[in-house]
């Protein structure tokens, strides 16, 4: 599996951090300042990545927050109503799902298969 799919699968924190230090073997971390954690997938996993690349001042930009921004500052007031949440997902899992109700325990949702 890619990293993605380690972390969709439910892989134990010692084979994500491998493949995080697998990707990382040839690149000089002082060589930047930040790195963006641009999958979906990633900040679920964000204390693996300070593991393996250190606590440093190395800064880890998840997009999603700024977006999650966005879409309130711009959308919200036009948004707010009895809403569907809806995962669309290349494959439903067990992993997803446990996933899914342990991050949002109260709300029901929708899993479609695209």
């Amino acid at each position: 599996f890619d990293l993605a799919g380690l972390i969709e699968f439910g892989a134990d924190n010692a084979k994500i951090e491998q493949s995080i230090k697998r990707a990382f073997k040839n690149i000089d971390t002082t060589s930047f300042d930040a790195l963006l954690l641009s999958c979906t997938h990633y900040p679920l996993v964000e204390e693996a990545f300070k593991n393996v690349l250190g606590k440093s001042q190395l800064v880890l930009f998840d997009p999603a927050e700024e977006l999650a921004i966005r879409v309130q500052r711009h959308c919200w007031q036009q948004e707010i109503g009895e809403g569907t949440t809806r995962f669309l997902l290349s494959k439903d899992s067990d992993t997803f799902r446990a996933r899914v109700d342990s991050l949002f325990p109260s709300i029901e949702y929708v899993v479609e298969i695209v």
